[in-house]
């Protein structure tokens, strides 16, 4: 929980295994570094899931750099609080296990500024997906799940190359 100050992650590698991050208040600085958040699977059959709520029960917007999501071993992934957003400056990188929008509507939405990757063994999704900034983009999927939320374009410069055959469930394209 982050209930005030500032939080540097380091500018590597840092791994959220089977817990919530809860930014209440303050500041979480990505540091241009890479957040993997990767669920728990433990003996017994034992299985925990990523939790993320930004600003309580108001919409809020968190932004990393780097993001992988690989949450192995049958748990029910990461879970990401209705309305809030998350801005990913780099690349988004869909491993693993599922991203579920906890709560009513609006989803929650995660937005990518370069390239989006949905591996073979990705599981499901429900989020909005929003392409965002003046970056050249790329959208692969090498044999994941579709996303069955809203995918939304919002690109005020720079392409967005879907290399890969898809079915989305619903695209939204914004020229401004």
């Amino acid at each position: 929980n982050l209930n005030g100050g500032t939080f540097t992650a380091p500018a590597g590698v840092i791994n959220f295994r089977s817990s919530s991050l809860n930014r209440n208040a303050g500041t979480f600085n990505h540091n241009n570094g890479t957040i993997i958040f990767a669920g728990y699977s433990g003996p017994l059959g034992s299985s925990g899931n990523v939790s993320l709520n930004f600003d309580g029960a108001l919409q809020g917007t968190q932004d990393f750099f780097n993001v992988t999501l690989n949450n192995t071993g049958g748990n029910d992934g990461v879970r990401l609080k209705s309305p809030d957003i998350i801005n990913v400056h780099g690349d988004l990188n869909l491993t693993d296990g599922t991203l579920i929008s906890d709560g009513a509507l609006p989803r929650a939405t995660v937005g990518f500024e370069r390239n989006i990757t949905i591996s073979s063994n990705w599981g499901t999704s429900d989020v909005k997906y929003l392409a965002f900034g003046n970056a050249n983009q790329s959208y692969i999927n090498s044999g994941g799940t579709n996303p069955t939320g809203d995918v939304e374009i919002n690109k005020p410069g720079g392409t967005l190359s879907l290399a890969s055959d898809d079915e989305l469930h619903s695209l939204i394209i914004r020229i401004d």
